[in-house]
């Protein structure tokens, strides 16, 4: 073989092997996975939490020292930890009204914590009720759960303002047919009658009378409204202008004339309609009677 063919020979088999490494090279990128091809996007990162509430309702029991209504929507117990704030639920206002300072009770709630933290957010209480002798024992019994009457202490203590001052009274349990109530030194519960009359003069008096089930609102406000025009003209007072532990009765009626103001005033106890009439000549006792005959009527309870 001459050399001329020799050369032919050796150019053929350089461009067959440049085209088998080209191929071999070719086949590995396409079976090799690519360094940054959006793979990344497979990752499953961790959801990012919201800031706020656990959202999980630990229910909790609680005993302490009632120091009074913060505001429309939260009250302040004293407990060993010392005074906290907790938040009342929808229905409880008449529980709260019926309360005074310095009243021992129990409570339910439950606490809301922020997420990532031990601190507590807010405490809402979902049970309250006072504490007397019956209920002290077991501390988990609610007596309106109970079906049965709690057996209330002879003597109770209620944290009062008189004259700007705060200070605390005690009251003495009275009962009459199928309710009963406390009532101050000073003061006089004819049971007979139904009516709490003031000591130093008879004519500051409120009268106490059971509503039959199936009562009519609407008639005993058009009823009392004749009555009261006789004194003065009529006013319905509602919200803050009523005294606190009367503020959840369903209707209050007040008329006032140049010597006498009358009230009358419809509350409901436990489904038990009541009617208070109350009637305050314009006169020195006027200062105390007030506070101490709507504490008294507050403190009423079914028998």
């Amino acid at each position: 073989m001459n050399r001329s063919n020799n050369k032919w020979i050796t150019m053929g088999i350089a461009m067959l092997l440049a085209v088998s490494l080209s191929a071999c090279s070719g086949n590995n990128k396409e079976d090799a996975p690519a360094a940054n091809n959006g793979s990344s996007q497979n990752i499953t990162e961790p959801a990012e939490q919201p800031d706020g509430q656990t959202g999980e309702d630990t229910v909790l029991q609680g005993s302490g020292i009632y120091k009074g209504q913060q505001d429309s929507h939260s009250i302040e117990i004293e407990t060993e930890e010392g005074p906290n704030t907790y938040e009342i639920s929808e229905g409880m206002e008449e529980v709260v009204a019926g309360l005074a300072e310095g009243d021992k009770v129990k409570f339910e709630y439950t606490e809301l914590m922020l997420q990532g933290s031990e601190s507590v957010k807010q405490r809402q209480l979902t049970k309250l009720w006072k504490e007397t002798p019956e209920t002290s024992g077991g501390g988990e019994t609610d007596p309106a759960e109970s079906g049965q009457t709690a057996q209330l202490p002879s003597e109770q203590a209620f944290e009062l303002e008189m004259e700007g001052m705060k200070e605390s009274r005690t009251a003495k349990l009275a009962e009459a047919d199928g309710y009963s109530l406390y009532i101050f030194e000073g003061f006089t519960f004819r049971p007979e009658e139904s009516r709490l009359v003031m000591d130093i003069d008879n004519e500051y008096y409120v009268d106490i009378t059971k509503l039959p089930s199936g009562y009519n609102l609407e008639e005993l406000r058009q009823e009392a409204i004749t009555d009261l025009k006789e004194i003065g003209d009529v006013r319905e007072l509602t919200g803050e202008e009523i005294y606190p532990s009367m503020r959840d009765a369903s209707l209050f009626l007040v008329s006032t004339g140049d010597d006498l103001t009358r009230e009358m005033i419809v509350k409901e106890v436990d489904g038990q309609g009541y009617v208070f009439h109350v009637n305050m000549p314009h006169g020195e006792a006027s200062a105390g009677f007030g506070t101490l005959a709507f504490t008294s009527m507050g403190s009423l309870v079914n028998s």
